[in-house]
């Protein structure tokens, strides 16, 4: 209903101090808002700030369309987590869904994640359920999403409908759908 809205910092960094030693590393941070009477509150509290030292954690994130479920991906090889509220904080489901990507994400009601990564050949697109754990689709595609004649940063952005239906995946120069 547009009331609820993530929001990240790619560049935040977490600053610790054991034994006099203060050393600081950027891990990215993600909160989660909602407007209520007029004004941006916390949403059930938590802040996201447990992703992968250095990966730029939080570059790009996806909140279902009720607000319950939030996808985090990160910008140098960190991967994506996805998050669900629970007793008043942010818990991980599934484990780390890991691999050269995470620059971009889309996360459908269901959980279906898609996941872009603009870098490897011509890009591709990765469609993961959750079953136990994170699985790549076997659904539609059974493997990744690679474009063919030239297409350069294919998976640039990509974006999932509210169903888990639909995959939009763009590049450089063109838009495409996929009924998954």
């Amino acid at each position: 209903d547009g009331k609820i809205l993530a929001s990240a910092s790619h560049g935040f960094r977490r600053t610790t101090s054991v034994n006099s030693i203060v050393s600081s590393v950027r891990v990215g941070k993600t909160s989660v808002s909602r407007y209520v009477n007029g004004t941006w509150e916390d949403y059930l509290g938590s802040v996201i700030d447990n992703g992968t030292e250095g990966a730029r954690n939080a570059f790009s994130l996806s909140l279902s369309s009720d607000g319950r479920t939030l996808a985090v991906g990160s910008e140098s090889n960190g991967g994506v987590r996805v998050y669900a509220i629970s007793a008043l904080n942010w818990r991980p489901i599934g484990s780390h869904i890991s691999g050269n990507f995470g620059k971009t994400v889309s996360i459908s009601d269901d959980a279906t994640v898609v996941i872009g990564s603009e870098n490897e050949y011509y890009g591709r697109a990765y469609i993961y359920t959750l079953t136990n754990d994170w699985t790549k689709s076997g659904i539609t595609f059974d493997k990744v999403i690679v474009t063919g004649g030239g297409t350069n940063d294919f998976g640039k952005r990509v974006n999932v409908d509210s169903s888990g239906n639909f995959v939009c995946v763009d590049s450089a120069v063109d838009v495409r759908i996929y009924a998954i």
